[in-house]
Formats: structure tokens, C-alpha cells, sequence
């Protein structure tokens, strides 16, 4: 059903992978302060809204980039889908609405699938991304969610769904009329474990996007089990015990900035943190790259200037990028073919989870 887009304090369908590891972080997150919305937030916010509205002439070209790349993902991903069921007629379109899960007439738990076509007898459920964090369509717990509230409101027994991410191919994974019966069937399970635990909450990687984090006392429990291993015992630390202290890094990460996140608001707002100061620091920075080249070549020569200047290869691919009106990938490939040569390209590594 649809509902008045406000979640009112009941679960979403965007945060269900964590409440449904940790039953007791959706009332603790309730007590926590709001947050000031992250730039990565307002970014997906204005990217959105764009898609929504079918106008993007407000965008920043970073911005426009990323929604006129999902908006190519929908069309591949609405052609795929008509394909498989065979279907050629124009399907009926749901956008940016709020849909309820209910038990009865007592809505449990909300979502809002970003678009949701529809031809009678199957849907397709899209779910954008933003982030540079890859996430699976196949199994995600936020999408299989939507994906049930969605196959509720338009009366069917079928789904497809797939998350469209720029850089990612497009993955549609199709949902039987068991398996959203299973996937219900889940949800509400999973809702009443919510209710019935309220106080049980379990640290770990879910702890990452939870506003309560830095209240959570089982978060600052595992972070504190993580400040007794000493550094110069690195080497005694039992290999078979590294997945579960990663993933405590992981918590400890979380409290860390929610601390200092914390403490800054205080101390931005002329309250006291006992101890600590806001610093205010100053960075220099020239302000014509150009200027500033030629005036370190009459002190340096051209070969001793341009030893001191620094090439940003992102700068440059903007710089093309804009030049040309071309694509991302585009610039990418000028770039490469001018500076591919003198390009010297340096290999990390990472940790990263398996999936």
C-alpha cells in the first residue's frame, strides 16, 4: 500500500539488513542526534530528485555524469526486462512513493523503491546507487524488501529487480511467486524479532551506517576488546581470530568518527569538550596554476618549473571532459593516449570482505 512519505519511526527497507542482524539498533538509533547529512548523502539526494523529475539541468557535471549514467542503465535495464517476458506495450510507471508493509491494517515496516514498471503480470524494481561501494542486486535484503511491498501494490506474483550502479553492468534477478511468499514470510519473522528483542543488539559490520553507534555500548564494548592487543604483539595475535577482529575494526571505525563527529559539533556550537580545541587550519593553495608556472620558470628555468609543478590526471580528464562534452570514460581514453607512456602506475593492496 502506498503511505504518506514519512517513516514515522517504523523500519525501512533501506536499513534492513542491519536491524534484522541487530534487533535492538532500531530503538537505539531512535535516542541517538541527527546527523548532518554527509555530502555523499546530499549528492544521491540531488541525483535523485533529477531522475525523478526527468530534469537534470541543475546538475553539477560530476553530478550529471552519474544520473545521466544510471538514467542509460534504466533503458538497458527496462529492454532486458521486456525481453524476457515479452512484452512490447508501454508498462505503468512508479516512482519515488512510499510503500507500506502491514499486518492487518497496522503498517510494520516502509520502503520506497526508486522506480517501480509494472505490465500486469510482472514487475521491475530499480534501486539506484550512487556510491562507489559495489552492491550486489542478487540477494540484497534492501531490494528483495522493495521488491515484496511492490509485487503487493501492483497485485502480482512475479518480480524482477536489479540495482543499477554507474561502472556496473546490469544484474536482474527474477523473484518467483515463492519466493516473494518466502521473502515475506521473512520480513515479518524478522519484524517481530525486532519487537520481542528490542534491547538484543550484536556489534559488526552493520555497525558501519548506524546513527546510534557511538551510544551503542555492545559498539564500544568490541572497540575497547580491540585497544587491549598491544602492537608489539602483532605476531601473537591467532590468525583463526583476524575475521572477527576485522570485523571489530570495522565497529571501532564507526564509534571512532561518531566520537570525534561528536565532539566537533559540541565545540562548533561553543560548547566545551574538557581537553580539546577546534584548531582552525590554514592551507596554502596557488590560486592561478598558470601564473604561478611562469613566474617559477624565470626563477627556475622551464625544465626546474615544471619538476616542482604537479599534473593532477583527474584535473586533466575534467579539463577534456569539458572541452569536448564527452563522457567520463571518453576523457579517460584522451588522457591515456596523450600521457599513456609517462604514466606510471603504482599497485596497493587492500582488505577488503568477501561476499
Amino acid at each position: 500500500m502506498i503511505v504518506a512519505d514519512d517513516r514515522k519511526g517504523l523500519p525501512s527497507a533501506s536499513k534492513r539488513e542491519r536491524w534484522s542482524k541487530c534487533p535492538g539498533s532500531h530503538a537505539l538509533e531512535r535516542l541517538a542526534p541527527e546527523q548532518e547529512p554527509t555530502e555523499a548523502l546530499m549528492k544521491g539526494n540531488r541525483i535523485h530528485d533529477a531522475l525523478y523529475r526527468g530534469d537534470m539541468s541543475g546538475l553539477s557535471p560530476d553530478d550529471l555524469e552519474v544520473a545521466e549514467k544510471l538514467a542509460e542503465l534504466e533503458k538497458l535495464a527496462l529492454r532486458q526486462w521486456r525481453e524476457d517476458i515479452g512484452y512490447e506495450g508501454k508498462p505503468l510507471v512508479l516512482k519515488e512513493q512510499r510503500l507500506g508493509f502491514a499486518e492487518g491494517s497496522e503498517v510494520k515496516m516502509t520502503g520506497k523503491p526508486d522506480v517501480v514498471y509494472s505490465n500486469d503480470e510482472t514487475i521491475l524494481v530499480i534501486d539506484y546507487k550512487t556510491g562507489y561501494v559495489e552492491v550486489d542486486s542478487t540477494e540484497n535484503p534492501q531490494l528483495r524488501a522493495l521488491a515484496v511491498l511492490s509485487a503487493e501494490e501492483f497485485k502480482v506474483k512475479t518480480a524482477y529487480v536489479t540495482i543499477l550502479q554507474p561502472g556496473k553492468a546490469v544484474v536482474i534477478e527474477k523473484l518467483s511467486e515463492s519466493a516473494l511468499r518466502m521473502e515475506s514470510e521473512r520480513i515479518r519473522n524478522e519484524l517481530q524479532k525486532l519487537e520481542s528483542q528490542i534491547d538484543t543488539r550484536v556489534a559488526g559490520p552493520q555497525c558501519q551506517y548506524c546513527r546510534a553507534v557511538g551510544i551503542c555500548p555492545e559498539a564500544a564494548s568490541q572497540t575497547m576488546a580491540l585497544a587491549q592487543i598491544k602492537p608489539e604483539a602483532r605476531d601473537l595475535i591467532n590468525p583463526q581470530d583476524l575475521p572477527k577482529l576485522l570485523e571489530g575494526c570495522i565497529v571501532a571505525e564507526a564509534v571512532i568518527d561518531a566520537v570525534r563527529s561528536r565532539a566537533r559539533e559540541i565545540l562548533s556550537d561553543g560548547g566545551e569538550v574538557k581537553g580539546w580545541k577546534l584548531q582552525s587550519v590554514k592551507r596554502r593553495q596557488v590560486s592561478d596554476d598558470a601564473e604561478a608556472l611562469q613566474r617559477l620558470a624565470e626563477e627556475l628555468g622551464t625544465d626546474g618549473a615544471l619538476k616542482v609543478a604537479s599534473v593532477s590526471l583527474t584535473e586533466a580528464e575534467k579539463a577534456i571532459q569539458k572541452k569536448h562534452d564527452c563522457s567520463k570514460a571518453e576523457a579517460v581514453k584522451r588522457v591515456d593516449a596523450l600521457l599513456g607512456e609517462i604514466v606510471e602506475k603504482r599497485e596497493f593492496e587492500r582488505l577488503m570482505r568477501c561476499k
